[in-house]
């Protein structure tokens, strides 16, 4: 990692933490409206706030990574059912259970159990989803940016601290989180999730194009031997880059790389999952899970968390284009 790349990552999270903290200052610390300042925003979050936060708490480098491969491997286009389906998911959410949510006034989802049930409910709930939050997607993320730092870092030293150690790692990652997590709240995680959202989604969309335009001048012999069908030579040389997309790409839905759904018999996305199977968790992740229902609650007002939810499933129907067509042009120009 040269000094420029290094300057770049430096400088993009102190951006990143100033402009969230910089739009969380002036809220109330204390009483009922500072709580509501710091955990919902002052319920002032616009929708495309809201919009950008839901998606940019959703996808990060781990999916990317995951996503891509996955759809090099040999699900393609078909891992991308996630994304079609969230996107369904989440016009539900925005007219069937955030006016329920909003209209109830509360801070929390397990504080909507207790409302709608008991206080058991409530904490059944509470110590469920922050053992799953912590022991699962923190843990991995904190993980995978710690891996970052110790990849490119390796041999280097801060403050007399190895960034080559995975533990050192760790402890920037979430120190760094913390700084304007705890210091700007809700707000503030809107902001850097703006930013960070928008980065992963326009980076996404640079590599896509610079994929399409290589593929579009590699060499068609190189290409045919990825192929998932026989494929001549010859008739990639005389084909346009979407045309050698969908040549390579070919075949039916067990083994070509361009169906939204896979056989009954596909071990990891059979259509049955997505019929039956994939909507309760869907359904609980974006609308019961608090990690991610938290940023429609911090909504100025329905229509504007409705507009925002909405918005959001607008960006998951991009999210394929940025990241699975990238993951299937990589198998046909690097395999």
């Amino acid at each position: 990692m040269g000094v420029a790349d290094i300057l770049v990552f430096v400088a993009f999270v102190v951006v990143v933490i100033a402009i969230g903290l910089w739009k969380s200052r002036g809220g109330e610390t204390h009483s009922e409206h500072g709580a509501q300042d710091y955990f919902l925003a002052g319920r002032g979050l616009t929708w495309w706030l809201v919009g950008f936060s839901l998606i940019a708490a959703n996808i990060s480098t781990e999916q990317f990574v995951g996503m891509s491969g996955q759809a090099a491997d040999w699900l393609g286009m078909a891992i991308a059912s996630y994304e079609w389906m969230a996107a369904i998911t989440l016009v539900v959410v925005a007219f069937l259970f955030l006016p329920k949510f909003l209209k109830s006034g509360i801070y929390t989802i397990p504080e909507f159990l207790e409302y709608r049930y008991n206080t058991f409910a409530r904490t059944v709930m509470a110590i469920s989803t922050l053992v799953i939050l912590v022991g699962v997607p923190t843990a991995s993320v904190i993980y995978s940016g710690a891996k970052v730092i110790t990849v490119n870092f390796q041999g280097q030293s801060i403050f007399g601290l190895d960034l080559g150690s995975i533990k050192v790692g760790c402890w920037i990652i979430g120190t760094l989180s913390a700084v304007y997590v705890f210091t700007g709240g809700l707000k503030a995680c809107a902001w850097a999730d703006l930013i960070q959202g928008s980065a992963l989604i326009a980076g996404g969309a640079v590599i896509a194009y610079l994929a399409m335009k290589t593929l579009g001048s590699a060499d068609p012999a190189a290409l045919a031997a990825t192929a998932t069908v026989p494929v001549r030579p010859e008739d990639l040389a005389g084909a346009g880059v979407f045309e050698r997309l969908r040549m390579l790409n070919a075949g039916d839905w067990s083994v070509g790389k361009l169906h939204m759904v896979k056989p009954a018999t596909d071990p990891a996305v059979p259509w049955t999952a997505l019929v039956v199977g994939l909507w309760i968790p869907n359904f609980f992740y974006w609308g019961l899970n608090q990690y991610i229902t938290q940023r429609t609650l911090g909504s100025k007002s329905l229509s504007e968390g409705q507009r925002g939810v909405v918005f959001a499933a607008f960006l998951k129907l991009l999210v394929p284009f940025v990241v699975v067509i990238p993951g299937i042009l990589a198998f046909n120009l690097f395999s």
